[in-house]
């Protein structure tokens, strides 16, 4: 496909005209100079209006569902999710400019979905690839609170961070079973809980996208298993599916990213019957589903995503989203596939370029690789070249290194290789990577994590990130 348009097509900087999206929608549909873009904007041939995100979700729609010359888009299945360009934009009415890179993405998202083939050419600029989590207050020890949120939110925010992930639990939120049939939920703390309002609104007056993680299953609901752990009984699956499609709707508007249990083939969020990692996947996909369907009944355009899986290194984390795969109809019902690549390897599990992933004679899985680009592999053998993976914690246990050099700098060292690793073009499909974690809290598995202390004096790695080149437009 070829546009007409003089601006440099892979600038950050050139707004794109209406006149512009004409000539793209023209291109698409073959039948140059008959096409009318649907919003009102004016002329057709308007040079002088900006566009914006709506504008292009317009666009998409027209060139998508319902429409002819569209089905092309639809038979390859690329349509089933929110185009990846839209994450510079979160929001289906943010009125951010779009810019010539996003309608070059637009073009390349055409082409290689067109051609169906395993070389599915992402976005190649990605804005929220460089996330940090938070370290609330709130997660402080009392006593060793030495800091404010506004605090720690201006340091993320200086460090150039785009986004941040942090879990919301449905036990919190209801902790108490539904009176006929009326269910009532604690969003802000209104019953000593988690203040996840709270939370939201702060990350967003920081201009942060929020990708929210959802665990927890209250008591009454999982039929009093071992805490509050996923998943709900048969008799509660209404329960969690209201549930769920409260949550969406509390947020509709200001979270757009969604993360279904952090972890989810361990057993720190999950109670499980069975220690095969290939049927906790199967199992998974039906909980997932329900989640999916909740959430995206409230807002069609939001992401959701697995659960950041662990344990990629030794495949048992692959085996558990190959599970999801071979549980009938589940690739429809996920937009990305997470993971957490803790090392070793140092400086993140990237996994081999040299093997095919593809599972050999079905269960139990036969898989030759590991990582993220195992898990890539493993997503393009069963068809999904155009989902992306996020990233949603990795990081570094500075008691893990042995000095020389000391471990502050070691930390450094691996956090800029990693990053150098995933800004490179090869890995574009990875389009969330959130850093865990911004400070160390005491008494935590990340009190040696942070790339501030717990008093949010920086360690050398928050100057690494700080300082990293970051292309978010």
């Amino acid at each position: 496909m070829v546009t007409t348009w003089t601006d440099d097509p892979l600038s950050k900087a050139v707004p794109i005209k209406a006149q512009h999206l004409n000539e793209l929608r023209a291109a698409v549909e073959a039948v140059p100079g008959v096409s009318i873009i649907p919003w009102g904007r004016g002329s057709r041939v308007d040079t002088a209006t900006p566009i914006h995100a709506q504008h292009m979700l317009d666009l998409r729609q027209a060139i998508g569902p319902g429409s002819a010359p569209g089905t092309v888009w639809n038979v390859r299945g690329v349509n089933a999710g929110a185009m990846l360009w839209t994450q510079s934009v979160p929001g289906a009415t943010t009125p951010a400019v779009i810019r010539a890179t996003h309608v070059d993405d637009l073009r390349r998202w055409f082409n290689t979905s067109e051609l169906a083939q395993p070389g599915y050419d992402f976005p190649h600029v990605r804005p929220l690839l460089f996330g940090i989590n938070p370290s609330w207050i709130s997660q402080q020890p009392v006593g060793q609170q030495y800091y404010n949120d506004d605090q720690m939110l201006t340091a993320i925010k200086q460090a150039g961070a785009t986004c941040m992930r942090w879990g919301i639990g449905w036990d919190v939120v209801e902790p108490n079973p539904p009176v006929n049939g009326v269910h009532t939920y604690y969003f802000a703390g209104e019953n000593g809980g988690e203040n996840y309002d709270y939370e939201v609104n702060k990350a967003l007056s920081y201009g942060i996208t929020y990708v929210m993680n959802v665990q927890g299953c209250p008591l009454w609901a999982n039929g009093g298993n071992q805490g509050v752990l996923m998943p709900p009984t048969n008799a509660h699956l209404s329960d969690f599916q209201a549930f769920v499609t409260a949550l969406a709707q509390h947020f509709v508007g200001k979270v757009h990213h969604y993360e279904f249990v952090n972890e989810p083939n361990g057993s720190g969020n999950w109670y499980w019957t069975t220690s095969d990692n290939y049927q906790r996947g199967q199992m998974y996909a039906t909980y997932l589903q329900t989640f999916y369907q909740a959430i995206k009944s409230i807002d069609a355009t939001a992401w959701v995503s697995t659960g950041g899986v662990d344990n990629i290194q030794t495949n048992s984390g692959l085996q558990f989203i190959q599970g999801i795969y071979q549980q009938s109809g589940s690739p429809t019902y996920f937009d990305a596939v997470a993971c957490h690549p803790y090392p070793p390897p140092y400086p993140l599990d990237e996994g081999s370029t040299n093997a095919n992933n593809c599972p050999g004679g079905g269960p139990p899985p036969s898989l030759v690789n590991d990582g993220v680009i195992g898990l890539r592999q493993l997503m393009n053998c069963y068809g999904d070249f155009f989902k992306p993976i996020w990233i949603t914690e990795y990081g570094y246990h500075r008691s893990s290194f042995t000095p020389p050099p000391d471990p502050a700098t070691q930390q450094a060292s691996n956090l800029q290789q990693a990053l150098s690793w995933l800004s490179q073009l090869t890995q574009n499909y990875v389009t969330i990577t959130t850093y865990q974690i911004s400070a160390d809290i005491s008494g935590s598995s990340a009190q040696d994590m942070g790339l501030l202390s717990s008093t949010l004096a920086p360690y050398t790695a928050y100057s690494t990130f700080s300082s990293f080149g970051k292309p978010t437009t």
